[in-house]
């Protein structure tokens, strides 16, 4: 990094080409904001008069077509001012944030060929001179701009959608802009001068993510514009930017299509709506609007909700494996949870769909009025026919309802005939007489006033109550709520002979690539498999599904149906903490979104829930996605960690050993503290001085992380006297400034100005990457509490000097 004293007259040069640009930017405003008044109003009038430019007549058939269609063109016109209303209001927003701070960066290029370097002033968006030709600023995701971020003054070259461009970088300059003044500005020989990166990283963190724009690294820039891969795999230390990046990733993919991409055709998965809101400002700050946000979960609870049950999520599931040791069950548990989510779990369920084909399927009985219409073993019979054999699994379905529907018909006549219809017909009001009366009708059945004939008014009359009475069942039986899915998951556990059967098959996959684990598997049973149903069931007696259960139905229950629901429109799938899907998660999100691109991003060492704990990265992913063809495939690995100072990050490294390679960015800090404490009185004393200290000193995002949700409820209760926290729960919604409680695991993915570890203690050798995490989620200070005489992980950072002991 050089920064020499730059001469008056170059900073006066500098000084009077931002009040120019800034005079420019205002005049625009002063035009656009003429703009937006002027939609504004346009709007309002189109609805105001909306009805007075349509002739509502329902009189007939062309008529109200007729009717139908100006209607129809009324809305287009409103929608179209809208559209225009919102794009005006866009600019203005933009010209805003641009009049605070044009730009950001500047290189000189000189393209091979050409005479003298043309100066490239980057900014947040472009912004043209009234000549509507000359860029007075260059969007920061325009091809040029990608010199600012991939080159150091020399040789130098950027990509065009018509090929690369080459040249000579003779300049390279960062500005500090603010309320439209020169702050100060430096010249560098690297990508990002790491004084303005200093200067970011050192301000405090905030209830939102933050824009990078100004400081984007060269290895974030790869990510950001990578449009060569169908699956982009970003794996990231904790604080390297990747999540940041993935959301300039987005901005950047809506400027390069823009006309052909829109937000609502991308789609983010994220942990929790606590991080949704903490990165919902990202976007907006950017120009753009923001993609649709979901959670696994989410998509979990809507396509399963047809179970009528309490759906576990991942956090639940995390506090039972923390909290509930003691549970006669735990043991058996744990291995329910690392199989359930493995590969070899993974290949043996699609073998089990191939083998549904030849035999398995289970069916409810259809039952009405405490009988037995047609029972689940005739469905079985009418699934298995030789009739219906010919049809791929998915497809017989659909030939099974129709067969099923025929025989509901059937019944349905037979039913007509008893007696309890007689009943219903006695008891029909005079308004049904009539709407059977009309009906009949209409059907050219009686031409009178009345009903001329009392044998076919109650034939009549008793096929409209029977109908009305099995149209549930029709519904039903269209829905699929009488293929027993849940006991065709159980007898996974609950036939033997049927589970090592598949555990030994060799599997065929198929075109899809839905199966890339051909063959996988020991051929021994999972350790404690005999007590897994017992789990399954003891769980819906209490009309819940454990969470480890949910996705394998799930898919189990998509493969038969042939993943009929499936979205087209999305372009592209972002997912966040990649690191904690399994793969039966992926393929359901890979077979949803079959058109999609896809964006993970994950951090193996921060793998802390136990259906991923022994991840060893994402190969599955990859197979799963490009089916054999790796050049659809690229992982970016960012190594560097910006978000905690040296001394965090060297601490961390210390206490998770796989975590070896990331690397500091040399902003230093005060030395983590490890703090031993006598009791929770001592605990509650430390907490509370150490927290108001904090705030004292400006840090105004400060999280004390605990082991459990139990035991931040408990904490949070004993500071509540001496000090104003707020307890986060997965129901919490947005991060606030002050003091947080909240169990680390919540913690994933947010960070905090300071952090104190409350009894890390409790934390054992399965929660290593579980601790790693939560001492990763501070930016410039952390204390570390643990009982005295029991460290626990931290004995090998006690024996070291690089952490400061209280």
């Amino acid at each position: 990094m050089t920064n020499p004293e730059h001469n008056l007259e170059e900073l006066n040069r500098e000084t009077r080409r931002l009040q120019y640009v800034t005079d420019r930017i205002r005049e625009q405003l002063t035009q656009v904001e003429a703009l937006v008044h002027a939609r504004r109003q346009d709007t309002e009038e189109i609805k105001r008069n909306f009805w007075d430019n349509i002739t509502v007549n329902l009189t007939n058939e062309t008529e109200t077509i007729e009717t139908y269609t100006s209607i129809q063109q009324e809305a287009r016109v409103l929608a179209e001012q809208e559209r225009s209303e919102r794009e005006a209001e866009r600019q203005l927003a933009t010209l805003t944030r641009l009049a605070d701070s044009p730009y950001f960066g500047r290189v000189d290029f000189r393209e091979d060929g050409q005479g003298e370097a043309e100066p490239i002033y980057i900014g947040l968006a472009s912004l043209v001179e009234n000549d509507g030709e000359t860029f007075l600023i260059y969007d920061w995701r325009a091809p040029i701009s990608s010199l600012f971020y991939d080159h150091a003054p020399g040789k130098a070259g950027y990509e065009t959608p018509e090929g690369e461009i080459s040249g000579e970088m003779t300049l390279k300059r960062q500005y500090v802009i603010k309320n439209g003044k020169l702050i100060n500005m430096f010249d560098t020989d690297v990508t990002i001068g790491d004084s303005l990166l200093q200067q970011a990283l050192s301000q405090g963190a905030s209830a939102q993510m933050k824009s990078i724009v100004a400081t984007i690294q060269r290895e974030q820039n790869r990510v950001i514009r990578d449009e060569k891969h169908r699956l982009l795999i970003v794996q990231g230390a904790a604080g390297s930017g990747k999540t940041s990046a993935a959301l300039q990733r987005v901005a950047y993919l809506l400027y390069r299509y823009r006309g052909s991409l829109t937000a609502d055709q991308i789609v983010l998965f994220s942990p929790n709506p606590l991080f949704n809101s903490y990165i919902s400002h990202v976007l907006p700050e950017l120009g753009e609007a923001n993609m649709r946000q979901s959670t696994f979960q989410e998509y979990l609870q809507r396509r399963l909700r047809m179970f009528r049950l309490d759906i576990e999520d991942l956090y639940e599931q995390t506090e039972y494996v923390l909290a509930e040791r003691e549970d006669p069950y735990h043991a058996v548990r744990l291995q329910a949870i690392k199989y359930k989510a493995s590969p070899d779990f993974f290949a043996l369920i699609n073998r089990y769909v191939r083998l549904l084909e030849k035999k398995g399927m289970k069916f409810r009985d259809i039952r009405f009025r405490g009988r037995v219409l047609i029972s689940g073993d005739e469905m079985e019979e009418v699934f298995y026919s030789d009739e219906l054999r010919r049809y791929k699994l998915h497809e017989r379905i659909d030939e099974w309802k129709k067969r099923i529907a025929l025989r509901l018909q059937e019944l349905e006549k037979v039913e007509r005939r008893r007696k309890w219809v007689s009943e219903a017909i006695n008891l029909l009001d005079d308004e049904a007489y009539r709407l059977a009366y009309e009906k009949l009708r209409e059907t050219g059945r009686f031409k009178g006033d009345t009903f001329d004939d009392e044998r076919r008014e109650q034939a009549y009359l008793r096929k409209m109550v029977v109908e009305e009475h099995f149209a549930p069942l029709r519904k039903r039986l269209r829905k699929g709520l009488y293929i027993d899915y849940l006991t065709i998951y159980r007898n996974l556990f609950l036939d033997e002979e049927l589970l090592r059967e598949l555990m030994h098959g060799e599997g065929n996959g198929d075109e899809q690539g839905q199966d890339p684990s051909q063959g996988r598997g020991s051929g021994a049973l999972p350790e404690g498999w005999e007590k897994f149903d017992e789990l399954f069931q003891r769980a819906l007696t209490d009309k819940k599904l454990l969470y480890e259960d949910a996705t394998p139905l799930l898919y189990l229950k998509e493969s038969i149906d042939g993943f009929t629901e499936h979205d087209n429109s999305v372009r592209h799938v972002l997912v966040d903490e990649a690191q904690d899907y399994s793969p039966f998660q992926f393929a359901v999100l890979r077979r949803l979104f079959p058109r999609a691109r896809m964006t993970v991003l994950g951090d193996l060492n921060q793998a802390i829930y136990m259906q991923t704990a022994e991840i060893n990265g994402f190969e599955e992913l990859a197979e799963l996605f490009a089916a054999g063809d790796r050049e659809q495939v690229a992982t970016i690995r960012l190594l560097r960690s910006y978000r905690s100072t040296k001394q965090i990050v060297e601490l961390s490294k210390r206490l998770l050993p796989e975590a070896r390679e990331v690397e500091p960015f040399h902003r230093d800090g005060p030395k983590p503290s490890l703090v031993s404490v006598k009791d929770g009185d001592d605990a509650c004393r430390f907490a509370v001085d150490w927290a108001a200290g904090q705030l004292r000193a400006g840090r105004s995002n400060v999280g004390i992380l605990t082991y459990t949700a139990k035991e931040a409820a408990e904490v949070s209760k004993q500071l509540q006297d001496q000090l104003e926290a707020r307890l986060i729960t997965t129901e919490t919604t947005q991060l606030e400034s002050g003091v947080s409680v909240l169990p680390a695991y919540l913690a994933k993915g947010i960070e905090f100005d300071a952090v104190l570890i409350w009894d890390a203690s409790k934390y054992r050798e399965a929660d290593r990457k579980l601790l790693y995490t939560a001492f990763t989620r501070a930016m410039h200070e952390l204390a570390v509490m643990y009982r005295q005489g029991d460290p626990g992980l931290l004995q090998p950072l006690l024996e070291e000097p690089a952490a400061s002991m209280a």
